[in-house]
């Protein structure tokens, strides 16, 4: 997929005429029980309830169905599960494929809550976590056992921001055990700047809340599956109770088109924020971590920059001082892309 493309599918998906209903946007439907007008329909829904039909508001709604078909049109999968915020999307997307005794490895890079669902409730089900070094690239292979169901990526890493050599990764548990599900946090890259499926990967994860919503007013996460791994994570995420509420996915929906020019945005002021800081473009010329963001994602030089620069500008010896008084920037959890943030630890 082109950058053109890209961004004429951000404006575009989810914008089919069963889903507008003669609108420009998709429509807002809050329900929960829907109508049917005869037995012979709703049997018809019934048999079709896991095929994008209306059928039970748990389903989803017209206005759920626009943003799966362009979550899932944008990131190259078999479909899309929305959730309730991030940390659901990636907790249901892990326990739809392990169970007790089993085994998976994931990224020490990783996202706090992940971690904390791996050891806080995997372990009491008798699921064993192993972290790994996020730039372990082809040597994973060591790490997987027997019972390996799942590995777990996330690049860059949060807060870190480690890149990783998703390819060779992902081309090392192939050859070990082909039936492992391959899992990755991409929300850092929006599913625009990274497009893990095209790599091989098997379900593509993000919070939505962050770059997709956007504006900080809404929560919500998604997972983009492959064909393989569709149905299981469809089902099981609605076994477990989970959906989202019309209005956030929505709110994701209207995101989404303008998330083109946000991506823009990031790297022109990378490019700029870089050149402050004394040095920078030496030690980012020669680190790996700019290689593999240049050669497997979607970034520019500028964004690469911010991914692979952020740990050591924020946290190194360069670093602006903690106490730093700011009146445009504002300290608050999460990550937002209108706004600036100023994080700590």
């Amino acid at each position: 997929m082109t950058s053109k493309k890209i961004a004429t599918t951000l404006v575009a998906a989810g914008r089919s005429k069963r889903v507008t209903q003669g609108a420009v946007n998709p429509v807002i439907q809050r329900a929960s029980s829907l109508v049917f007008d005869s037995v012979q329909e709703k049997k018809h829904a019934t048999i079709n309830r896991a095929k994008g039909g209306l059928f039970y508001g748990r389903r989803g709604t017209l206005t759920h169905f626009a943003l799966q078909d362009a979550m899932t049109e944008l990131e190259g999968g078999a479909g899309c599960a929305l959730y309730p915020c991030g940390a659901a999307a990636i907790a249901n997307a892990i326990t739809s494929f392990v169970s007790a005794g089993d085994h998976l490895l994931v990224t020490g890079s990783a996202y706090e809550p992940t971690q904390d669902f791996c050891n806080k409730v995997l372990g009491k089900m008798n699921i064993r976590t192993t972290f790994f070094d996020p730039m372990v690239g082809e040597g994973i292979a060591a790490l997987i056992q027997p019972n390996t169901r799942v590995v777990f990526l996330e690049s860059p890493g949060s807060i870190t921001m480690e890149v990783q050599d998703v390819p060779a990764i992902v081309a090392a548990v192939r050859r070990v055990n082909p039936d492992i599900i391959i899992m990755i946090d991409n929300t850092w890259a929006a599913g625009v700047l990274f497009r893990p499926l095209a790599l091989g990967v098997d379900i593509s994860i993000q919070s939505a809340t962050k770059y997709i919503v956007g504006h900080s007013d809404a929560m919500l996460g998604t997972a983009v599956a492959n064909a393989r791994c569709w149905d299981q994570l469809r089902e099981q995420s609605y076994l477990m109770g989970q959906m989202a509420d019309a209005d956030s996915a929505y709110m994701a929906s209207r995101g989404l088109r303008t998330l083109g020019c946000v991506c823009s945005s990031i790297r022109k002021m990378a490019c700029v924020s870089l050149t402050g800081w004394q040095s920078a473009q030496k030690w980012l010329s020669s680190s790996i971590l700019h290689y593999r963001a240049v050669k497997a994602m979607r970034f520019s030089p500028g964004i690469s920059a911010a991914a692979t620069g952020y740990s050591r500008l924020c946290y190194g010896k360069n670093s602006a001082p903690r106490n730093w008084r700011t009146t445009l920037t504002t300290s608050a959890t999460s990550v937002w892309r209108i706004h600036g943030v100023v994080l700590s630890r």
